[in-house]
């Protein structure tokens, strides 16, 4: 009888809005893999040592109070560090609102994250208490509070030193062939939240501050050098000169060339 009336109250919380499928404590050996998502929405929590999460797109690294939230996906894979191994706290959501209160709490795929605060770990502690012992709807309403941690953490924290310092290398680096997936990967995040959090802080664009710095090179060697325009192009990191020109004519009003000749008529 008892086990009739959980599995009903299991079968009717999977029809609210938001509930726990599972959670997992998982442990990887030095230098291993393990496939770690399925359909669902995931929650991953590193707890000891470091590992990667490989996705089709991006390489994500996560260490030690840190975590990342996963959209449903078939390919991913969880790495873990070469000397330490690692452990980890999965936990798989569902829900016919989890699309709507991600995007309410602004959470998107790829997000990584710290958990260090006393308020987090205790909110995951009862939660994964509630789930063990049955109590499937107090334990969602706990997800739903840490969920609102995860966004709360991100805001207040803004992560703003890694964004300056990825500021800071395209502006030295401009001359090479830099991408935003390369970008933000350096970042720990997707490209989208990437663009988002650059944009938030700077008023621009990864690429939009990417040309505005290459052109501002760009017009200062066509005014003081006799380089020709492919050679400019490439030393401000443009593969093809007729990108660079057909960038150059959109921010400046006119080609390279027209913009040297007035230079020497000043």
């Amino acid at each position: 009888m008892n086990k009739q009336k959980s599995e009903k109250r299991e079968k009717n919380i999977r029809s609210t809005c938001i509930y726990i499928e599972k959670i997992e404590n998982k442990t990887l050996l030095p230098s291993s893999r393990e496939r770690v998502k399925r359909n669902t929405f995931s929650v991953l929590l590193v707890i000891s040592g470091d590992m990667e999460i490989r996705t089709e797109k991006e390489t994500v690294a996560v260490a030690n109070g840190e975590g990342i939230l996963l959209f449903p996906e078939k390919h991913v894979t969880a790495v873990s560090g070469e000397e330490t191994g690692c452990q980890w706290i999965e936990v798989r959501f569902g829900g016919r609102s989890v699309p709507e209160i991600l995007d309410y709490l602004e959470l998107e795929q790829g997000m990584h994250f710290s958990f260090g605060e006393k308020q987090f770990t205790t909110t995951l502690d009862s939660m994964m208490t509630c789930q063990a012992a049955g109590e499937y709807f107090r334990a969602a309403i706990l997800l739903q509070l840490l969920l609102v941690s995860v966004a709360e953490t991100t805001s207040q924290d803004g992560r703003e030193s890694e964004l300056h310092d990825i500021y800071e290398y395209m502006t030295d680096h401009f001359q090479e062939p830099l991408d935003l997936t390369a970008l933000a990967g350096m970042y720990g995040t997707s490209v989208s939240y990437f663009i988002r959090v650059f944009k938030q802080k700077y008023g621009q664009t990864p690429i939009q501050f990417l040309n505005h710095v290459r052109l501002r090179n760009a017009r200062i060697l066509l005014g003081t050098s006799s380089l020709t325009i492919r050679e400019i192009a490439e030393m401000c990191g443009y593969e093809k000169p007729e990108y660079f020109c057909y960038v150059f004519k959109k921010q400046e009003g006119c080609t390279p060339t027209q913009f040297r000749i007035r230079r020497l008529h000043i």
